[in-house]
């Protein structure tokens, strides 16, 4: 190492080697670069840059990634230092944190801390003693929270565009939406996780459980019925918007377990809720919302491109909560828009195709986790009865003491024979259905959910508990002063 700095060559004219160099990035790029010149620091011909420029590189990650911490004790530090004397700041050296960043000697270090202090230190403050950016006794500490400024803007433009000019795709949502989840399929968790999860059969996710209101009794006893079509996904006409979907699009709700689906669908007390389980007749892919807010982002902070993909991912997790956030029911029609136009761009315009979203619920609290599965992937196999079945149910019976509630459905199955010679005939394909004059073609979607029978069960809500933040209102009282001016 070269010992003697006396020499006529400035510091930002001297050379730095690759192999002076411990930065992966860095030491790549100078060998790329394959600018053959002696190293300053090793005395040793190699690809080498220059001070300068290492400089700069420098000065651009301080801008993005670090902010420097008061030299002095401020707001309750100040108050603390001078009941005990005592202040210690925050932050790391700048010429330490020069050499870790950039993986370089204490000699290179020193040499481009003293640069980036010349080029830009003001020379009124500093006569007065103020600290400048690169003083060798500056400190720094990684900022917090990295600016994403640029989507969330996109975002609001997109909210706005649907709530003020269109309800359909626009070009400008469309290409808003394709700059957020671009790439989504190659994001991971820190815990090395992907953002997509397989459920399905032989998955630790193999089903869902599903809820619906009654106040009615024959409604009720219908759905006990056939919990198939009145417990799954709604036919198109009877579709409510909601939080994933818009008016008139099928598609499947569902929870983690039976009380998360109780919870979200808000019975009132005295009314009779059905719960079951819905299970995964196939391998369906689902973006895991709650994932979005736990990306790792990895490489160096001198490629250009990380600050754009560490900003990304800190946007996708703002708009994590964005998505699973609590809505007031007033505020449904058009705070849902934008979650619902999410949910279509997600179901049709992603590559690889997914299926669906799983996201925290909002109401039941704790880790317990919704789904939404898409129209493409809502279809729910009918009941498998018998020709000429005919269904029943009952709620009880009557006894000395009163009513017994006993929830049975019977299913009554004829015993018809089919004629020896009466041929097998089967159409090749399914014949579309007539309904009021509406010709009902054949669902071509894939069979994706079947409901567990064995899991049906009647909810008699009874009561509902609250869990709240409570605050105190202080009320006080002045006596009025008449001011004169």
């Amino acid at each position: 190492m070269n010992e003697d700095h006396s020499d006529d060559m400035d510091a930002e004219d001297r050379r730095l080697c690759s192999a002076c160099i411990a930065e992966p990035y860095l030491k790549a790029e100078v060998t790329a670069a394959n600018d053959q010149q002696p190293c300053f620091y090793c005395q040793k011909q190699g690809p080498t840059i220059a001070v300068r420029d290492l400089a700069d590189r420098l000065e651009a990650v301080f801008s993005e990634f670090y902010v420097r911490t008061p030299s002095e004790a401020e707001g309750l530090d100040y108050y603390i230092q001078k009941e005990t004397g005592e202040w210690y700041r925050d932050g790391e050296p700048v010429i330490d944190l020069i050499q870790d960043l950039a993986g370089v000697s204490e000699e290179a270090a020193s040499d481009l801390q003293l640069v980036l202090d010349e080029r830009t230190s003001d020379f009124d403050s500093s006569s007065t003693g103020e600290e400048q950016p690169f003083d060798s006794e500056a400190m720094y500490e990684e900022i917090a929270e990295i600016d994403h400024s640029f989507l969330s803007k996109q975002f609001r433009e997109f909210e706005r565009l649907l709530k003020e000019e269109s309800r359909f795709f626009s070009p400008i949502a469309r290409e808003i939406l394709d700059s957020i989840f671009s790439g989504l399929d190659e994001h991971r968790t820190r815990d090395g996780n992907s953002v997509i999860v397989k459920a399905g059969p032989g998955l630790p996710i193999s089903n869902f459980f599903r809820a619906r209101v009654f106040q009615e009794k024959e409604k009720l006893r219908q759905a006990t019925m056939f919990p198939d079509s009145q417990l799954g996904s709604p036919p198109r006409l009877t579709s409510s918007a909601g939080r994933m979907n818009a008016l008139g699009v099928s598609v499947f709700y569902g929870a983690d377990n039976p009380m998360t689906a109780l919870s979200e669908v808000r019975p009132p007390v005295g009314s009779q809720t059905l719960v079951a389980s819905f299970r995964l007749l196939r391998p369906v892919r689902l973006l895991d919302v709650d994932a979005l807010q736990r990306l790792l982002v990895s490489g160096s902070l001198f490629d250009p491109s990380y600050a754009s993909r560490l900003s990304h991912a800190r946007f996708l997790g703002v708009l994590s909560e964005r998505i699973t956030r609590s809505v007031l029911p007033d505020h449904e029609r058009f705070e849902y828009l934008a979650t619902q136009a999410i949910a279509d761009y997600l179901a049709n315009e992603v590559q690889p195709p997914i299926d669906g979203i799983l996201y925290r619920s909002v109401q039941h609290g704790n880790d317990a986790k919704n789904v939404v599965l898409f129209h493409k992937a809502a279809r729910v196999a009918s009941l498998e009865l018998p020709p000429g079945t005919v269904v029943d149910a009952t709620f009880g019976y009557s006894t000395d003491e009163g009513f017994e509630v006993d929830y049975e459905v019977a299913e009554m199955v004829s015993e018809v024979k089919k004629p020896v010679d009466e041929p097998d005939y089967r159409p090749m394909s399914p014949l579309p259905l007539m309904l009021d004059d509406e010709v009902v073609e054949p669902d071509p979607r894939p069979l994706t959910l079947r409901i567990d029978l064995d899991t049906v069960v009647v909810h008699h809500v009874e009561a509902v508990q609250f869990t709240t933040s409570a605050f105190s209102v202080t009320r006080r009282r002045h006596s009025k002063k008449d001011w004169k001016f």
